[in-house]
C-alpha cells in the first residue's frame, strides 16, 4: 500500500472527551498493570449490512450511542468508518476460513488488531437489528422495553378481520406481533474476550393500518423519531457494561 497502516491509524480515533486527540496519541504508555481506561466505540453495523427498513435509524441511533458514551466519566473515542473497515478487513483476513464467518470470532480478532495500535480497556461493537415485538393490547414488548403501538381507533376495528390477521385471541383481546428495531451490542476487552452482550429495543417499525375494508401491517413513517425512546434502548443494551448516567 502507498499509505502505511500506521499512518491510516493516525486518524483512527475521534475523541469524545474534552481531551484533544493529540493528547491521546502522545500520552506515555501506562504501566502494564494499569491498562488505559479508555472505551472505544466502533461504527454502527461494522461488517454487518443494514436492513433497508433500518436505514432511517442509522444516524439517530448513532447519535444516541455517542450521547450515552459521552455521559460516562471514562475517556472515550469512536473509530472513523474508513479506518475501522480497513482494520475489519485485516481481522477477517487473519482468521481461518471456518472462523471468518463467525461474527463473534471476527469481533474478538478485531479487538486484538486494534489493540496492536491503541491502548483501550473496552471496545463496543454496536449493530442495528430487526426484531419481533409481542403486541398485547395497545402496547408492544421486546428486548427490555415497552412501546405504545400505532393502530386504528376502536371504532374502526373489525374483529373478524383482526382475527384473520392473527391480531385477536379467543377472548377478543388484541394480540399479535409487529416488526421492531433493537440495538445489539458486544463489548470486548483488548485481548478479544467478550465482556458483555446485550440488546435494547429502540422503536416499532410497523403499525396496524386500515386500507378500505382491510387491515394490514405497514412500515411506520416516523420510526426512530423519539430521541427518548432511542436513549432508553441504548441504555438497556449497555446496562450491564456502561450504566446510564444519573439524572441531573
Amino acid at each position: 500500500m502507498a499509505t502505511s497502516l500506521r499512518s491510516v491509524l493516525a486518524t483512527l480515533l475521534l475523541s469524545l472527551s474534552l481531551a484533544p486527540i493529540a493528547a491521546l496519541a502522545e500520552a506515555p504508555a501506562p504501566p502494564a498493570d494499569t491498562p488505559a481506561d479508555r472505551l472505544v466505540l466502533a461504527p454502527l453495523n461494522l461488517g454487518v449490512a443494514v436492513a433497508p427498513e433500518l436505514e432511517a435509524g442509522v444516524e439517530p441511533v448513532w447519535q444516541a450511542l455517542l450521547d450515552h458514551v459521552e455521559s460516562q466519566p471514562t475517556r472515550a473515542a469512536s473509530l472513523q468508518p474508513e479506518s475501522a473497515q480497513a482494520l475489519w478487513a485485516q481481522a477477517v483476513a487473519s482468521l481461518e476460513e471456518s472462523e471468518a464467518g463467525d461474527l463473534h470470532a471476527v469481533y474478538g480478532r478485531f479487538a486484538q488488531v486494534l489493540a496492536e495500535h491503541f491502548e483501550f480497556r473496552t471496545l463496543v461493537m454496536p449493530v442495528l437489528v430487526t426484531r419481533v415485538a409481542s403486541l398485547r393490547g395497545e402496547h408492544a414488548h421486546w428486548d427490555g422495553v415497552r412501546r405504545r403501538a400505532d393502530m386504528p381507533s376502536e371504532l374502526e376495528l373489525d374483529q373478524s378481520k383482526l382475527m384473520s390477521l392473527g391480531f385477536l385471541d379467543t377472548r377478543m383481546r388484541i394480540r399479535g406481533e409487529l416488526g421492531a428495531a433493537s440495538l445489539h451490542v458486544v463489548v470486548l476487552d483488548a485481548d478479544g474476550n467478550m465482556l458483555h452482550e446485550g440488546k435494547g429495543g429502540l422503536d416499532l417499525l410497523h403499525e396496524l393500518r386500515r386500507r378500505g375494508s382491510r387491515f394490514e401491517t405497514a412500515l411506520r413513517d416516523d420510526a426512530f423519531g423519539d430521541p427518548k425512546d432511542l436513549r432508553e434502548g441504548v441504555e438497556q443494551a449497555l446496562s450491564a457494561a456502561i450504566p446510564a448516567a444519573p439524572a441531573p
